[in-house]
């Protein structure tokens, strides 16, 4: 068991480091694991009515944004 935060950092590091053939599928297996605070996190910032394409995004965003990170 662990947290999105945990999940999306083993998703950053994955394709990183392992270079995985299909991380499209990683992503679908994971990302409702790995978005499960991130509904909550954009209320606090102010949205409302968020849909789960969404927060499906945001999680991708703040993938991307971590990993891109980590290569500077």
């Amino acid at each position: 068991m662990k947290t999105g935060y945990q999940l999306c950092m083993l998703c950053i590091t994955t394709p990183r480091d392992c270079n995985p053939t299909k991380p499209d599928e990683l992503w679908n297996l994971f990302k409702n694991s790995i978005c499960d605070d991130l509904e909550y996190i954009l209320h606090q910032k102010g949205l409302e009515n968020i849909t789960q394409d969404q927060i499906w995004d945001y999680g991708l965003y703040l993938t991307n944004r971590s990993g891109d990170s980590k290569h500077h």
